[in-house]
């Protein structure tokens, strides 16, 4: 799927020859994702420089989680995502929570029914106590191509549905998780 793109700004790299373009994308448009999953639990690891977004479904009987899914970021797309989110879309009045934000839950043992997938953009949205985030992933051939085709080719990934509450509390922890972060990880 192409999506149109603002160029923001261009400058020349120091030293070389070539281009940094920055722009945005506006994926609102694109194709829902036809992979879904419902979340019960969510946790977030920050490792070899990438965070790691687990979302799982509790057992029934007994004590972990029967499946997982790992969306892995890049910290830059998660400080897009956080720092582009509308607080009002996860319930928020003034700043603050309508609802209390849901915690993580530790997943100590990854289950054998595990699958990840890379993402790099985020759409979300909520009605009253239910949430969507919809992930995205736009190829470094994309990335490269899409300042001279004036579009960015995305791939649409997983929509993963959960509640309200559990958003709130994962967008926290990923706030959290970026502010203690240098700043050349947060930039693309």
């Amino acid at each position: 799927m192409l999506v149109d793109l603002i160029i923001k700004a261009t400058k020349d790299l120091d030293g070389g020859e070539g281009q940094v373009v920055t722009y945005e994308a506006d994926i609102t448009s694109a194709p829902v994702p036809h992979k879904r999953y419902s979340a019960d639990v969510w946790s977030v690891v920050f490792r070899r420089n990438a965070v790691k977004i687990l979302f799982a479904q509790e057992r029934h009987t007994g004590d972990g989680v029967r499946n997982l899914l790992i969306i892995d970021m890049l910290p830059f797309a998660v400080h897009q995502f956080i720092t582009n989110a509308d607080a009002s879309t996860f319930a928020m009045k003034d700043g603050k929570p309508v609802m209390a934000p849901e915690s993580a839950t530790p997943i100590d043992i990854e289950p054998a029914d595990t699958v990840a997938f890379a993402a790099n953009f985020v759409v979300a949205a909520n009605a009253g106590h239910e949430c969507c985030f919809d992930f995205y992933h736009a190829s470094p051939f994309s990335k490269s191509a899409a300042p001279k085709m004036g579009k960015l080719a995305i791939d649409p990934i997983v929509r993963v549905d959960m509640r309200t509450s559990m958003s709130i509390g994962l967008i926290e922890e990923l706030r959290r998780v970026t502010s203690k972060l240098p700043a050349e990880l947060l930039e693309a």
